[in-house]
């Protein structure tokens, strides 16, 4: 009887060891999933930060674009060239 006693006192020694180490187990890995959400919100807001600049840049390549065509069609046609002579040959 005794060492049935014995027995289950130490099972529930291992228990309450186990529990203790899972209980501090789970905080950090909750720890740690708080971290990675928190670099995730912040890498979102980087990306769309990113590709609102990307939109911004895109925009403003499109309109100089508009404004080099709307130049060039004002320009006077080119003048024929002569061929190139290579002189230092």
């Amino acid at each position: 009887m005794l060492n049935e006693i014995d027995s289950l006192r130490q099972n529930i020694s291992r228990l309450i060891t186990l529990l203790d180490r899972y209980r501090q187990q789970s905080r950090e890995v909750t720890q740690q999933l708080a971290q990675t959400q928190a670099t995730l919100a912040e890498t979102h807001m980087a990306l769309e930060q990113t590709r609102s600049e990307r939109d911004a840049l895109a925009a403003k390549i499109e309109e100089a674009q508009t404004q080099l065509n709307a130049i060039l069609t004002q320009l006077p046609p080119a003048l024929p060239t002569a061929p190139h002579t290579d002189s230092f040959q």
